[in-house]
């Protein structure tokens, strides 16, 4: 992603198991949980079952893609996924775990 022609970096998550006492190599997570929003702050439950983490996705890009009405404008800021960030979460079978 760019912005005023200058790299903008986004955050995106991987996983790592430990297998007997040694980490196996980070692998970026797929799966509809990184996309071309910021995604960080992640964390499992404490039985292991879930992972939670946030993420900036809106509807909005940078250059934008087409030109919004004003109320268009409204209704994508007034929604959950406006890009000040939400919390989601995702079954941990779904990431996959590596053999």
């Amino acid at each position: 992603m760019t912005g005023g022609g200058k790299a903008y970096p986004r955050g995106d998550l991987y996983v790592s198991y430990n297998e007997n006492g040694k980490w196996r190599t980070a692998r970026h997570l797929a799966h509809d949980i990184n996309t071309v929003a910021e995604e960080e702050f992640p964390f499992f439950t404490p039985d292991g079952r879930y992972l939670f983490f946030s993420s900036e996705r809106s509807p909005f890009t940078v250059p934008v893609g087409r030109q919004l009405d004003y109320e268009q404008l409204e209704r994508n800021l007034h929604s959950v996924l406006n890009g000040h960030g939400n919390v989601f979460f995702v079954d941990a079978t779904a990431l996959g775990r590596d053999k």
